[in-house]
């Protein structure tokens, strides 16, 4: 979807300005969790 907000007029020549927003397909990042596998492994010497 697309917001449309009206700022007014241009300080040069007038002309309507507005902004233009990208609503509705915000997504939340989804944050991988580092899996498990048995034991940790015993550090080398």
């Amino acid at each position: 979807y697309t917001r449309i907000v009206k700022i007014g007029p241009r300080a040069g020549d007038g002309a309507e300005m507005a902004i233009l927003e990208l609503v509705g397909s915000e997504f939340e990042k989804k944050v991988k969790k580092k899996k498990e596998k048995g034991k940790a492994k015993p550090k080398a010497k």
